[in-house]
């Protein structure tokens, strides 16, 4: 099981998350923030506001999406989901990403990304703004 959250109360996010959909086909759960915040702890749901996350593990029970999954967060996330890819390309990003010199970088851009998203338009935000 392997499924990426996103922010669905942000305008640039949501595109984002679509196209990624696309790209992984039926290899990745994409879902919206709202459909899993009840499976999340207060403290991930805190985390939320600033990372996005990707959750992989044994299917989860019926009803369920991320429950007993290991979590990763930031452009981890971003990495670890753009793995899940039939596209070359997007696999050597993912591993480009989460590359343990090349991710000091990517860590630094993604928080620097989520915490101005806001800024970039797309309508509306949770977050910024």
């Amino acid at each position: 099981m392997r499924t990426f959250v996103y922010d669905d109360a942000c305008g640039l996010c949501v595109p984002a998350a679509r196209f990624l959909d696309r790209r992984t086909r039926d290899r990745l759960d994409v879902v919206p923030f709202s459909r899993v915040q009840e499976e999340l702890t207060d403290g991930e749901c805190e985390r939320f506001l600033e990372e996005a996350v990707y959750a992989e593990g044994p299917r989860p029970p019926e009803g369920k999406l991320v429950p007993g999954a290991r979590k990763f967060w930031g452009h981890e996330s971003i990495g670890k989901a753009l793995l899940a890819s039939p596209h070359r390309v997007d696999r050597l990003t993912g591993r480009l990403i989460l590359a343990p010199v090349a991710s000091v970088g990517a860590r630094w851009v993604y928080a620097w990304f989520s915490s101005n998203r806001w800024r970039f338009g797309g309508g509306s935000c949770g977050v910024g703004g």
